[in-house]
């Protein structure tokens, strides 16, 4: 009788056997995916004459645009037509008269007398305004028309009519004057027939 000890039967061997197709493979590892990519050449050809096209309509719009400008630009331009100053609608001619016995400039006029005579030239403070009168006497022009004018640089400012009721006559008008660059000023009493009776050039200073 043989009597096994139980170190004979701790060592215990269990063999499998796979088959050929079904043995796993050494390393368990999965293959990268590919990416293959395909290029349609018809479809890239096209967008690119579509842009091309698109660039160049662009192109000649603007070109076109800025053509119109240029000869806009070139094209002559018609001045305006001068205004003429409206003292040379009415030039009068010089024939100073007799008929006048004085004539004077005023910073006021009194019961129809001048009063402060004004000495030349004339001093105008530049701020506010100041009246300045013109005071003419005349003779012997009883049912006659003259007119005042007071002219500045050649342009008629303002014109009052006066009509002669005696043969002794004093006549007078004023004007206002405030500060500007401009300062030849020139008053006068002018006939219907366009003559200058009487004439005062003179300058205005602003201080």
């Amino acid at each position: 009788m043989v009597v096994k000890s139980m170190a004979d039967k701790k060592n215990i061997v269990i063999k499998v056997k796979y088959s050929g197709h079904e043995k796993p493979s050494p390393t368990n590892t999965v293959a990268s995916p590919q990416y293959i990519t395909e290029w349609n050449v018809k479809r890239i050809v096209i967008t690119i004459v579509v842009i091309v096209s698109v660039l160049t309509i662009f192109y000649l719009i603007s070109t076109q645009k800025s053509a119109t400008q240029n000869t806009e630009l070139a094209e002559p331009v018609t001045p305006a037509p001068s205004v003429a100053p409206l003292a040379a609608q009415h030039q009068p001619k010089l024939d100073v008269s007799h008929h006048v016995t004085r004539s004077v400039l005023a910073y006021k006029i009194v019961d129809n007398e001048p009063v402060d005579e004004i000495k030349l030239p004339v001093k105008i403070s530049k701020k506010g305004s100041t009246w300045i009168y013109y005071f003419v006497e005349i003779n012997s022009m009883k049912g006659k028309t003259v007119f005042h004018e007071w002219v500045l640089n050649g342009f008629l400012i303002s014109r009052k009519k006066v009509n002669i009721d005696d043969d002794t006559w004093r006549t007078s008008s004023r004007q206002v004057f405030k500060f500007t660059t401009e300062k030849n000023w020139t008053v006068r009493l002018v006939d219907e027939a366009g003559g200058i009776i009487d004439e005062k050039n003179f300058n205005v200073l602003y201080e």
